[in-house]
């Protein structure tokens, strides 16, 4: 939240951030620590994000994908806002006319591809940090033997970006031609020396496979 908020952040200070808290915690923990962006506690997401559903959606894609279990704060996936407390306590939105459909989708297609490759429960994490400024990146893998892996980008930017990268910096199979997007159906060629070149809009957010 507080990366999405401050421009002036790095993805640098993100991920120490994100390190710092996990060296409170022995390694074989990581994975059952619960992450979460609203609750009855703070201001819903939404409201936080200035109403930015662009944002909101970069912010579900980092947590639903990242190391943890990902909990949704009831009603946050159907666009609903709220600020400090009792606001963000709002009665939930049934009327499904009154639901923002298209977050609800995105959150679904993210459980969904969370749900169908093991990578992202069970994979460790590999955090890539040469990219610009406002971009985070991660890998999630299995071992060489299984041979598993993805890549994630989140863009909290509104330029739109090329991004190289040598997919040498990947922790396993290396030998794959090609990424193709979970999300929709983006790919992205790898060349015979393992670089690739990675197109992201502004506001994109894209798991590779």
């Amino acid at each position: 939240i507080s990366f999405a908020e401050n421009l002036n952040l790095t993805n640098e200070d993100f991920w120490n951030r994100i390190i710092s808290n996990e060296m409170n915690y022995k390694k074989y923990n990581l994975d059952f620590l619960v992450n979460l962006v609203s609750s009855h506690d703070v201001k819903r997401v939404l409201t936080q994000m200035n109403s930015n559903k662009l944002i909101v959606k970069l912010i579900f894609g980092m947590m639903i994908l990242y190391r943890g279990i990902p909990l949704i704060y009831y009603g946050d996936e159907i666009g609903l806002e709220g600020s400090e407390d009792p606001d963000n306590r709002r009665t939930m939105i049934w009327n499904e006319s009154l639901q923002d459909i298209d977050l609800k989708n995105h959150i679904t297609k993210l459980t969904g591809i969370r749900k169908s490759y093991s990578v992202f429960t069970r994979g460790e994490v590999n955090i890539i940090r040469n990219f610009p400024q406002r971009v985070l990146g991660f890998e999630r893998f299995l071992s060489e033997a299984e041979c598993k892996n993805a890549l994630v980008l989140a863009n909290f930017s509104s330029e739109n970006l090329s991004i190289n990268m040598s997919f040498n910096t990947l922790s396993h199979c290396r030998d794959k031609k090609e990424l193709i997007s979970c999300l929709d159906e983006r790919k992205f060629k790898v060349s015979k020396t393992g670089n690739l070149t990675i197109f992201l809009a502004g506001y994109d957010f894209i798991v590779l496979i």
